[in-house]
This record gives C-alpha cells, sequence and structure tokens, in this order.
C-alpha cells in the first residue's frame, strides 16, 4: 500500500510541474553558474603570504634572516640566494652568484611575480 501511495504521488507532482517551468529553472541554474571556471579556480588558489616578527611566512612555511632560499621569477630564471633581511612588507635575498640583492615585497609574492622554496645550506 505504501508503494502505491507514493507512486501516486511522484506521478502528481510529475503532473504539476510543465515543461516550461522546468526549462525556466534550467536557465536559472546556468545563469548562476561561474561564467569563467577559470577565476573561480584562480580564486581557490589564493597565495598567503605574510611577514610578522622579523619572519616571512609563505606558502605554510616560515623564512627567517640567513636562511638558504631559491627564488623562482615569472620572467627570470632559478636564482639562490640568502634572506639577508625582513622589512614590514618587504625583504631582501642575497644572491649566491655575485652577491647583489634582490629587494621583494609581499605583494610581489602574493600576484605571483616571484615565489620562494628552501634550499639545504
Amino acid at each position: 500500500m505504501l508503494s502505491l501511495l507514493s507512486i501516486t504521488i511522484s506521478l502528481q507532482i510529475n503532473l504539476q510541474i510543465s515543461e516550461q517551468e522546468i526549462h525556466d529553472d534550467l536557465k536559472l541554474l546556468q545563469k548562476s553558474k561561474p561564467i569563467n571556471s577559470k577565476a573561480s579556480v584562480e580564486a581557490s588558489n589564493s597565495i598567503e603570504a605574510r611577514i610578522e616578527d622579523g619572519k616571512l611566512f609563505y606558502e605554510k612555511r616560515w623564512y627567517h634572516r640567513g636562511q638558504h632560499v631559491y627564488i623562482d621569477g615569472k620572467d627570470s630564471a632559478r636564482i639562490s640566494g640568502t634572506v639577508s633581511s625582513i622589512g614590514h612588507n618587504e625583504f631582501l635575498v642575497k644572491k649566491t652568484v655575485d652577491g647583489s640583492k634582490l629587494r621583494i615585497s609581499i605583494a610581489q609574492l602574493v600576484n605571483g611575480k616571484y615565489s620562494i622554496k628552501r634550499r639545504s645550506s
């Protein structure tokens, strides 16, 4: 008896909704989806970087003065260096090759212009 009742209810629901209402609902659902799926992927891949107490926090790792790092740039090759100083919103990396210093801001890390990786001493 229960199965006959559930079949009757489902038939009543199907009969109450017209084809046009179904198409209208589908159009509304499609409009609510993000048009650019790349933008939603980028939002989920946001980079976290900050400086606290003289240490740099980047991608779930802490970096401190004197630490050996690799710097990867969008427009440049991998640079080997040492963190020489950390300011309020930027830090300096002394290049191993020629001793020159590279100034990198937190904004450059967040925007993806540069990235940092640890290296063994």
